[in-house]
């Protein structure tokens, strides 16, 4: 595993969260 994959990660899931939050509304 790469370090610079840890955070791309955990910031692809909170555009995926806030993503799915506009689209619940």
């Amino acid at each position: 595993w790469n370090r610079k994959s840890r955070p791309l990660h955990a910031k692809g899931l909170g555009q995926v969260l806030k993503w799915l939050r506009v689209f619940e509304e």
